[in-house]
């Protein structure tokens, strides 16, 4: 059970962690792609965002997977829509 717990607190951590870089990437290429959505229109890969994040590749493709699920962002080929930046924001913050 304690094991579990670590888990679930270093997925979380690594949760806030992508979360936070996927924040600041909108402040510096974020456009505004209507009803609150931000589009990066870049070429970014699970590769990049690993790097920006400090976490492992695999990881955060399980982050953005879930994320995807919950309708928080959408990946179109390289770029993504962040659909619920609130919901990115409470991430960073648990």
């Amino acid at each position: 059970m304690k094991d579990e717990a670590l888990a679930a607190a270093s997925f979380l951590s690594v949760r806030g962690s992508v979360a936070r870089t996927l924040l600041e990437l909108a402040d510096y290429i974020g456009k505004d792609a209507g009803r609150g959505r931000i589009l990066l229109d870049q070429r970014i890969t699970g590769k990049d965002l690993a790097a920006m994040a400090g976490v492992a590749r695999e990881n955060v493709s399980r982050v953005l997977s879930d994320l995807k699920k919950r309708g928080v962002i959408e990946q179109r080929s390289q770029s993504y829509v962040l659909k619920d930046i609130g919901a990115l924001e409470r991430e960073v913050r648990h």
